[in-house]
């Protein structure tokens, strides 16, 4: 594809999403689903940014811009924060919006950049969920296939992570740090403030607990050589919220169109299996937890035997680009010239 065919690809996927917001919000009922009164879950991260604009704490229960919805003290880094300073200055609902079809175009140009063969991954449960809730996760993913912008995988040190033993570089570490600096500038205390109040999530852990067969991801470490197998490995192993929106992480593991559509038909069955048999239909009440087992053996393991049918070596069939080194095959490339 030419650069304007990338960018129009991608224009359109953010104009979508940007439709989606705008137009969900009069259906839902509750606040927090209601762009135009929260900003959805980026409503949290709008608070952190005009509390750092304001040089109030948002780590103590009780200051002004600490997220109501979360019933306790801000969850996320000071990075988060000072990555999207600007949005602050925006009503909530705008800023939950703009920054909603900004991460998806960012996206859907990094798709078409790379191989468009990835494409499935817009049509995926993931994917529909990152946007409507106004999460970090389509952002960071187009950061793992656009070097120039993994200085953001601070913004979720665990899917960061997770994503940079995917592909990594010395370019997200310089890029991150700068980011981390700022925050520091910002408010110099927040690392510890933010552990504490983060170490108390409830649904924030590591998939390994949450099924009795979990440990069976393990398995990926048998493909370490590989980045599909360090990103599962990664993210089996990093705490995580069981709500689909991270787990887009997953679809940079297919390597051709059809084992990233094999993945998305396994999104939504495990999402229809999901209401069919955890959903309560009485109430209408969404139970975190419940989601966690479902993901497991429809998201995780269909990745776990993509990756265990790969030989133990890096690929020379996807490339990073041109401007992005990989720390772990430069590693391997010199012990291999020791050894010479």
């Amino acid at each position: 594809m030419t650069q304007r065919q990338q960018l129009l690809v991608g224009l359109g996927v953010g104009c979508l999403a940007f439709t989606w917001c705008a137009v969900q919000a009069p259906i839902h009922g509750r606040a927090w689903f209601d762009f135009q009164r929260t900003g959805g879950d980026f409503y949290q991260i709008w608070l952190l940014a005009r509390a750092l604009i304001s040089g109030a704490n948002p780590y103590v229960i009780g200051c002004p811009f600490s997220p109501p919805c979360a019933r306790g003290p801000q969850y996320y880094p000071a990075t988060a924060g000072a990555a999207v300073l600007p949005f602050g200055l925006l009503p909530a609902g705008v800023a939950a919006a703009l920054f909603v079809g900004c991460s998806a175009a960012i996206l859907g140009y990094a798709i078409a950049r790379t191989g468009i063969w990835r494409a499935p991954m817009l049509l995926s449960w993931p994917f529909v969920v990152g946007v409507g809730n106004g999460q970090w996760a389509p952002l960071l993913v187009a950061a793992a296939l656009l070097p120039g912008m993994q200085w953001l995988y601070p913004v979720k040190p665990q899917l960061g992570l997770a994503l940079w033993l995917y592909r990594p570089s010395w370019r997200a570490v310089v890029g991150g740090a700068l980011l981390l600096v700022v925050s520091l500038v910002l408010m110099p205390s927040w690392p510890l403030q933010w552990w504490a109040a983060a170490s108390h999530s409830p649904y924030v852990r590591t998939p390994l607990r949450w099924a009795w067969f979990a440990p069976v991801l393990l398995a990926a470490a048998l493909r370490w050589r590989t980045p599909e197998g360090r990103l599962l490995l990664a993210m089996a192993i990093l705490p995580q919220t069981p709500f689909a929106y991270d787990q887009l992480a997953l679809w940079l593991i297919p390597r051709t169109h059809r084992e990233a559509m094999t993945l998305t038909w396994c999104s939504w069955a495990t999402f229809g299996a999901w209401l069919l048999l955890r959903f309560d239909w009485h109430t209408g009440t969404v139970l975190l937890t419940t989601w966690a087992p479902y993901l497991i053996v429809g998201l995780y393991l269909p990745c776990l035997a993509m990756v265990l049918r790969r030989p133990n070596a890096t690929s020379g069939k996807i490339r990073p680009a041109a401007d992005h080194v990989d720390v772990m095959e430069c590693a391997g490339q010199m012990n291999h010239e020791a050894v010479g």
